[in-house]
């Protein structure tokens, strides 16, 4: 017998991206979001988006009840999903992927065709993070991302993989 916890949480989430590319497909991911499949978008998270056009856009779809890191094979098990969301507009910050914050977590992202590539995104993308959230010098925040920081793979399925730098809050003392 196999039972498995439900996780449910939108596939797609972006906002409009950039209109100098034309019409855009929602099947894989980019800057502006889109099927980003990142279980880690669930209740009570926080999803941040750079944003490319006047009022965002914001659209989601694409619900799960489950899906395993990475996407493998394409499989999830889909569900019909309403879910509530709050948008906040973070005037003055400017981030080029997205990013994620858990209770427990923050999440930067690389996308790239080559896996490798994207996974380089991603640690530079949680540098950043560190240099311009906690304030760390950037000898700093790469001495600490060899440490705590875990990578890991969001997808692998589209033309376009995910990856993405996980940071855990609990090593920031002091932090609420």
């Amino acid at each position: 017998e196999i039972e498995i916890p439900l996780n449910p949480f939108m596939g797609i989430m972006a906002v409009s991206p950039p209109t100098h590319l034309g019409l855009v497909s929602s099947t894989p991911p980019g800057a502006w979001g889109g099927n980003i499949d990142l279980k880690f978008c669930g209740i009570g998270s926080s999803l941040f988006l750079p944003v490319f056009n006047k009022g965002g856009q914001f659209f989601t779809g694409h619900g799960h009840a489950v899906q395993g890191e990475g996407e493998l094979h394409s499989g999830a098990i889909e569900i019909s999903l309403k879910p509530t969301l709050q948008f906040i507009v973070h005037k003055g910050k400017s981030i080029k992927l997205p990013r994620v914050e858990t209770a427990d977590e923050y999440l930067a992202t690389g996308l790239d065709i080559d896996l490798n590539v994207a996974t380089r995104i991603a640690l530079q993308e949680a540098i950043d993070f560190l240099q311009a959230e906690k304030q760390m010098a950037a000898a700093e925040a790469y001495a600490l991302a060899s440490l705590p920081i875990d990578l890991g793979i969001g997808q692998a399925v589209d033309v376009l993989n995910l990856v993405y730098a996980k940071i855990p809050k609990n090593i920031f003392k002091g932090t609420p």
